[in-house]
């Protein structure tokens, strides 16, 4: 068995698999880094002369969603509003 044999996966199997993935309850971000792992091996093995082909390169990146902010509690507000004016001269007014 040739070398190439063992990772000769395909597009559909790569598929299969963050399917699988997501199933298992993995998180974008998670997936999104399985998926580079890949496309850098598969890479590898396009410019070592392995593969002809990259089953990575039709495969989209997950969305990434932003974290929204932390709110500011009512309390970290009020001492915010309380604060002296950074503009204003320190000392005995």
């Amino acid at each position: 068995m040739s070398v190439c044999s063992n990772i000769a996966a395909k597009r559909v199997d790569l598929l299969a698999f963050i399917a699988w993935r997501v199933n298992a309850g993995a998180r974008p971000r998670s997936i999104a880094r399985q998926l580079s792992s890949f496309r850098r091996f598969y890479r590898f093995m396009l410019r070592d002369g392995v593969l002809s082909e990259d089953p990575t390169t039709q495969i989209a990146m997950p969305k990434i969603g932003r974290s929204l902010p932390k709110s500011l509690s009512e309390e970290e507000v009020e001492s915010l509003l309380g604060a002296p004016a950074v503009g204003d001269p320190p000392g005995p007014s």
